[in-house]
């Protein structure tokens, strides 16, 4: 292993030392001294041992908080990974099987059980939401956010990240797939005359109908496994490197960009009114020629939704404010969807809200999207794969390293492109679209205590009960509330500051 691709943190660089380099072992003895902190050399790193610690000991007298999250910061240092000289360093590319045989119940499993509820509350809306970006109907966001969940705890090397569908490869994933929605539709008109209907009778309208999603479904498969392999063979030739490759201003230009895109393709949902055209301008045109067609109860369901998720944004920033300790606690989505829901059903079609519908009933089932694609189309998808594996890669680990600086422990950043990999390559068999790193939901998770990937994996069991029985209840969910979660979901990418600082 690549020691380009393990990323440390400042401590870990100060302390790390072997039995046999004693000189290396002084030297970080007087860095520390020099930054004030009192170091023991009773315990040195042992590259024999075992577990989810390197021994290291000293004592940090200007941090309070000992036990953050379980982590203690004047103690043992906390490893999710083994290191470079360890014998066992081929568990790499199997952590789970390096941190869980020492993973301390005590101090971690209540912090991850409820770090895992708060994602399963957080991601089912918001995943459906991001579908809808994508194109696609609600389910395939749960299903891409599920097993994201499920592959990503034994193979990730972060103890807070999420990989779910997210707003940018959801954008994506939506231009790509249009361009081939001529012969998506080709295929459809195929299948129902296949079954012997007569083109114009409702037989045939009905089976077209019915066809075109999992087509349009099967692509954005098909996209997952072109990122899921792409990914694989970056991460096993250790080009975690990349990640430092491309410039902020063009990071910051595209996120904000995407941020625009997004938010166009959300009013659609958010007015009730079928937006139409190929460009930003001409949707934007559309937009304004159909905007007294708009829908008023469902316009108002959105903005009383955007609303109270802007109130509940800014209570968790504003410190000052009565409470906001624990508001980063409360579900907002989840409240939204409950009770919108709720609403919904007991009203049924006098709302005239438009609702996600049926839903497919029980767990994703293997499907051979090979089946439902043109093979001519499969090729043409490899570059814009690669385009949404380098920044879904780009954004995945940015949100690892920014919560492993904060807790002092190392990642490995191609075998966090090996985990993206295995996510999207088994899952695209499962129905899902690609999926990537949620800087949104992890920063969620983290302050709720998520200290391991064992969070990720309950939170994976977790929405396999719910998908398995309690899907109907989000058929008379209403979209217009989904709309309204990704719009305040995408304040996060539009960043005035480093516009500012960059400008």
């Amino acid at each position: 292993m690549s020691g380009d691709n393990l990323v440390t943190t400042p401590n870990e660089r100060d302390v790390l030392t072997t039995k046999s380099d004693n000189k290396t072992q002084e030297q970080a003895i007087i860095q520390m001294s020099q930054q004030g902190r009192e170091s023991s050399d009773e315990e040195v790193y042992d590259p024999e041992s075992e577990g989810p610690y390197l021994s290291r000991t000293y004592a940090d007298d200007d941090n309070d908080d000992e036990h953050e999250h379980g982590h203690n910061q004047a103690g043992k240092e906390f490893r999710l990974i083994p290191h470079n000289t360890a014998k066992d360093k081929w568990k790499i590319y199997l952590p789970v099987v390096y941190w869980f045989p020492k993973y301390q119940y005590k101090d971690w499993f209540l912090s991850d059980v409820i770090a895992a509820i708060t994602a399963i509350v957080m991601v089912i809306p918001q995943g459906m939401g991001y579908a809808l970006v994508a194109g696609l109907q609600p389910i395939y966001g749960l299903y891409s956010a599920l097993m994201g969940h499920c592959l990503y705890g034994p193979f990730g090397t972060s103890g807070q990240l999420i990989v779910a569908p997210v707003a940018i490869v959801s954008l994506m994933t939506k231009e790509t797939l249009s361009r081939y929605i001529g012969n998506m539709e080709s295929l459809a008109e195929k299948y129902a005359l296949g079954l012997g209907f007569e083109i114009g009778s409702s037989e045939y309208q009905d089976a077209y109908d019915t066809k075109l999603p999992i087509i349009y479904a099967a692509y954005g498969s098909a996209l997952a496994f072109q990122v899921g392999v792409f990914s694989l063979l970056l991460g096993l030739f250790k080009a975690g490197i990349l990640a430092n490759m491309l410039a902020e201003p063009v990071i910051v230009g595209f996120t904000f960009a995407a941020a625009i895109l997004i938010g166009m393709s959300q009013l659609e949902f958010v007015l009730n009114v079928h937006v139409h055209g190929h460009s930003l301008i001409g949707k934007v045109i559309d937009l304004f020629k159909h905007i007294n067609e708009a829908h008023g109860l469902s316009v108002l369901l959105a903005a009383c939704c955007i609303v109270f998720l802007l109130i509940l944004r800014t209570w968790k920033r504003r410190p000052n404010i009565p409470g906001s300790k624990y508001a980063k606690f409360i579900p907002g989505p989840l409240i939204l969807v409950v009770i919108a829901t709720a609403i919904s059903a007991s009203k049924g079609a006098s709302t005239g809200w438009d609702v996600v519908g049926e839903l497919p009933k029980g767990l994703p089932v293997f499907v051979n999207f090979f089946d439902d694609i043109e093979m001519s189309d499969f090729y043409p998808l490899m570059l814009p794969g690669l385009l949404i594996t380098i920044l879904a890669f780009i954004e995945s680990i940015a949100v690892a390293i920014k919560f492993a600086d904060k807790h002092d422990y190392s990642i490995d950043a191609s075998q966090e492109l090996i985990a993206l990999g295995i996510c999207n390559l088994v899952g695209c068999w499962f129905q899902i679209y690609p999926v990537s790193g949620v800087l949104s939901l992890a920063t969620v998770v983290e302050a709720a205590g998520a200290t391991t990937p064992l969070y990720s994996i309950m939170a994976g069991t977790g929405m396999i009960l719910c998908t398995a029985f309690l899907l109907k209840l989000f058929e008379w969910l209403p979209k217009p509330v989904l709309g309204s979660i990704v719009l305040v979901g995408i304040i996060n990418l539009v960043d005035v500051g480093k516009m500012k600082e960059i400008w």
